[in-house]
């Protein structure tokens, strides 16, 4: 699985304080902060955009959206998609 620089940063630094509020905020930030770009690439509007969608943002970085190689990792988490 590849994580970007910024996603490991902020599990990183989760990690050292242990606070779960602090990595939440930050992978919501990440997420907020490319949605964007995500959306672009697959011509969806931001309010369009799925739980794979973002799974692809997640496992390929800023431009996983456009990368053919995040699909197999959409497939495979679509299952888990709508579970809270």
């Amino acid at each position: 699985m590849h994580l970007s620089a910024a996603v490991l940063v902020c599990l990183s630094l989760a990690f050292v304080t242990q606070t779960q509020a602090y990595g939440k905020r930050c992978i919501q930030s990440y997420m907020s902060n490319y949605a964007s770009t995500c959306a672009g690439h697959l011509g969806k509007s931001t309010s369009q955009l799925t739980c794979q969608d973002y799974g692809r943002l997640h496992n390929g970085g800023p431009n996983g959206c456009r990368r053919s190689a995040t699909l197999s990792y959409a497939a495979r988490i679509a299952s888990q998609c709508g579970l809270n």
